[in-house]
């Protein structure tokens, strides 16, 4: 049913994708759905550029080199421009970690790739993806990589098997959208980013661009198909929010609601074409891939250098700012290179591309060869960023595959010529976290450790989170582990706390419970926590382990405190008063503390940092001008070595007990 005359409607459907996109990123309230403006996006691209395949194919003009010399034309020279202005604001603006992700999320995007590097980014420790300057160059790589393969099926099916490539577009959209219904709630991250859960709803609009045309007319059907499909568009964008699981099904709503406002408007001039035809929302439409392209930039760096949170006015001017820069690029970027003015041959337009492709690709590769290139920051700066990074055996050990754990390959650290550990340190991330000082004092003993974590696993045999089965399997393994190891000394950390309340302060989200997720109650959570962790105990009590217990560290408020710290040093700002009173440490750990402490007892140690992490009544952030923390709640390099003689009295225990006797 594809009409390739110009559409203004189609412009204007465009303004009802970027706009809630726009508001949505800037913070606005009332647009807690705005992100389905990417999938409104991907069934109006589908549309279109089929349209334009079936009708070279079946005029026999298609041709590969013509077909990516207008792709390149159309989405090149905006997004090459806005990929080098980032990295060149990034080298003033972003701490050296930061800076080197720039890097790689600009290469990637070079090889249109970047879908896969944020959905590999998207792990436990992953930064917050408000503050990644390119983040939304993956719906980009999701279209180019569709526009690959897609031809190259149309063209066989309709070489091969003509009459059915209709129901073969429908069987690899059922295929597509089956894939995301499915994999959404396992596989939340890769079905988000990827174009096998994506790329149905681009077929959505290719389906549209090859369905037979209609002949008889049915005005109110069309009227009423159009302005239903538009409250539904509105429906999603004010109703879906950041706990709608998406896509999924819940994609379908957007997808078909534009499908059917195409559908209908291409047979009627509704009240909702009319509409979309009016001047502004024809506007909006034609700058829409470049105010697309320099939104998310501008919002990026902007929340990045604030030290406060945005201001309703803060947002505001982004906003304007970014309908500014949008019409700007579009007006002297993307219009001089869509007319022509500017390499107007195919193959002109097509080695700049390349070129410019492949000189992103190396200014990336360079920034992550350098890893941000430090130098460019002041020292105290430099000194904060670098607790942004955790050393490569922290990150080795809480990502060991479950089948290592199993087979006993977990780490060690220390003496490899013993050939019998002394100590078996076990816990999650927290655990993972104390590491460098566990290390350092293993090999100042001359003893060998056993080590393994996994993030947000707790050691409580039996108690585990209950929507994490791989936690339970980990916990049995490392039990297993540890009677083969032939040690009787075992340290236990784990973010305790955060299994009864929740992750956040005053959250109160208890992650331990026993039936649904919908009652779960810290009542419940604290039962379960102590029950299970006083099993634990006295189980390896009575197996003849002696038992060591670290408590929580402080938890901060800022949740990635090298960015907090590096940003401050950057302005010349106060950071010594950047942390919190021992009295809210003390409150949030009352109850997990009051656990451990009733376990203390012959052969069980309590392990206390609190008192190396908190002076005069405060626990700073920051101490002789680096960061003790990562983020909010885990010990950086330099604050875990600062805690090392908080083990000293268990090497001590453990190296002066007869080896014999162990």
């Amino acid at each position: 049913m594809s009409n390739l005359k110009y559409r203004r409607d189609i412009d204007g459907l465009r303004a009802v994708a970027i706009l809630p996109v726009l508001l949505f990123h800037a913070g606005i309230s009332g647009f807690s759905g705005g992100f389905v403006g990417v999938d409104i996006f991907f069934v109006i691209s589908g549309y279109l550029i089929t349209s334009i395949i079936v009708r070279e194919v079946t005029e026999g003009s298609f041709t590969y080199k013509d077909f990516w010399a207008r792709r390149a034309r159309r989405i090149l020279p905006a997004s090459v421009v806005m990929i080098i202005a980032c990295l060149a604001a990034g080298w003033f603006l972003l701490a050296p970690n930061d800076y080197y992700d720039l890097g790689r999320s600009a290469r990637e995007q070079a090889y249109f790739a970047a879908n896969f590097f944020f959905w590999q980014e998207s792990g436990y420790f992953d930064g917050p993806s408000e503050l990644k300057p390119l983040l939304h160059m993956w719906s980009l790589a999701v279209e180019e990589q569709f526009y690959v393969v897609f031809p190259l099926i149309f063209l066989l099916a309709h070489k091969f098997i003509p009459r059915f490539k209709f129901l073969l577009l429908i069987a690899i959209f059922i295929a597509s959208l089956t894939a995301s219904i499915l994999l959404i709630e396992s596989s939340p991250s890769a079905t988000f980013y990827l174009l096998h859960t994506r790329a149905w709803e681009l077929l959505i609009g290719s389906l549209l661009a090859v369905a037979p045309v209609m002949t008889k007319k049915h005005n109110i059907v069309y009227e009423l198909v159009s302005l239903i499909s538009l409250a539904v568009i509105t429906f999603c964008v004010v109703s879906y929010n950041e706990h709608t699981v998406f896509p999924g099904a819940a994609a379908l709503l957007p997808t078909l609601a534009t499908a059917a406002i195409i559908w209908a408007n291409s047979y009627h001039n509704t009240l909702a074409k009319r509409f979309l035809s009016i001047q502004p929302m024809v506007w909006f439409g034609l700058i829409s891939y470049s105010l697309y392209l320099w939104h998310w930039p501008l919002m990026a760096f902007t929340r990045y250098n604030a030290v406060e949170e945005l201001l309703l006015i803060d947002k505001l001017m982004l906003v304007i700012a970014s309908i500014a820069l949008g019409y700007l690029s579009w007006r002297f970027i993307e219009t001089p290179f869509r007319l022509r003015q500017l390499l107007a041959t195919d193959k002109k337009i097509l080695w700049a591309a390349l070129a410019a492709l492949i000189v992103i690709a190396i200014i990336g590769q360079q920034i992550r060869r350098t890893e941000g290139y430090p130098p460019r920051l002041p020292e105290n700066a430099r000194n904060f960023a670098i607790a942004s990074e955790w050393e490569k055996y922290q990150k080795k050990c809480y990502k060991l595959k479950p089948e290592q754990v199993a087979a006993g390959e977990i780490c060690r650290f220390g003496d490899e010529d013993q050939t019998k550990p002394e100590l078996f340190f076990w816990g999650d991330s927290h655990a993972a976290a104390y590491l460098p000082a566990i290390k350092s004092k293993t090999e100042q003993h001359g003893i060998l450790t056993l080590h393994a974590s996994k993030s947000g696993c707790p050691t409580l045999l039996g108690g585990e989170r209950p929507n994490d089965p791989s936690c339970a399997a980990f916990n049995k393994s490392m039990l297993k582990n540890l009677h083969n190891s032939g040690t009787k000394n075992v340290l236990l950390a784990s973010r305790w706390s955060a299994y009864v309340y929740g992750e956040y302060e005053n959250s109160n989200v208890a992650m331990l419970y026993s039936g649904s997720d919908k009652d779960k109650s810290v009542a419940e959570a604290k039962q379960i926590f102590s029950a299970h962790l006083t099993q634990l105990v006295t189980d390896l009590r009575a197996q003849g382990f002696s038992v060591w217990l670290a408590k929580q560290v402080p938890l901060q408020t800022v949740g990635e405190m090298y960015h907090e710290l590096t940003i401050r040093a950057m302005k010349n700002l106060d950071t010594s008063s950047i942390g919190i009173s021992l009295a809210q440490h003390s409150e949030r750990q009352a109850f997990a503390n009051s656990v451990l402490d009733g376990l203390a007892g012959e052969g069980v140690v309590i392990l206390d940092p609190t008192s190396m992490l908190c002076v005069d009544d405060f626990c700073p952030a920051q101490r002789n001008g680096f960061s003790m923390y990562k983020d909010d709640n885990h010990l950086s390099v330099q604050g875990a070595e600062s805690v090392q003689e908080l083990f000293e009295p268990m090497f001590q225990s453990i190296t002066e007990t007869p080896k014999n006797n162990q």
